[in-house]
């Protein structure tokens, strides 16, 4: 049986599933679509899910001057409660970026309505990035390859189809993939699932 390798970039997965459900994603649906992706003749060897711990510290809205507490929101708690379940998981091994706050920006949807009033409190969100999480995801395809301990990798990521640039950290873990016969597979979700149609794949192999 080949082994496999599944690599998950969680805020993009995490994104998707809901789009599609209509509600928050669980640990458990992230499970399920991760092992959907084997085929028969296929085994698990470990899935390695990729994201940031939620911001939680206190801002201030510079329009209203209030505290936000983002350790209180429901978005906060609820990404611990997940992150939290799935680093318990069998096979599973999450791997951490680092979240920052780089202040507020204006909610896209008002932008043109402020040609016609002042801005609003409410009309601001915060502007939170995420930082290591494309190297950490290249870090492990070129530990995965260079060992040779998998027959197959699978990238569940919002990443182009066509090949990684390779200036890139992950780009040149790619290509070292590549070069050891490795193949990867990049699955981008690209359809509603159903019961009777589940998710389907846009793939490429190398």
């Amino acid at each position: 049986m080949k082994k496999v390798a599944i690599l998950v970039d969680g805020g993009y997965v995490q994104k998707r599933i809901s789009r599609v459900i209509g509600r928050p994603s669980t640990a458990e649906d992230i499970i399920s679509l991760a092992i959907s992706t084997l085929v028969q003749g296929e085994g698990l060897f470990r899935i390695y899910y990729y994201g940031c711990p939620p911001y939680d510290r206190v801002e201030v809205n510079p329009l209203s001057k209030e505290r936000v507490d983002f350790n209180q929101t429901d978005v906060c708690q609820r990404q611990k409660h997940t992150q939290s379940a799935l680093s318990q998981m069998e096979y599973f091994a999450c791997r951490k970026g680092v979240v920052q706050f780089t202040g507020w920006k204006i909610r896209s949807g008002v932008i043109k309505e402020l040609a016609g009033r002042t801005c609003n409190p409410t009309d601001l969100i915060p502007d939170i990035t995420q930082k290591h999480v494309d190297m950490k995801i290249g870090l492990d395809v070129a530990w995965l390859a260079s060992r040779q301990i998998v027959d197959r990798i699978i990238l569940i990521a919002m990443i182009p189809i066509s090949s990684p640039p390779s200036n890139s950290p992950s780009g040149r873990a790619y290509k070292s993939s590549w070069s050891r016969s490795i193949p990867i597979l990049i699955a981008i979700l690209w359809n509603t699932p159903t019961r009777s149609a589940p998710w389907t794949w846009k793939n490429r192999f190398r």
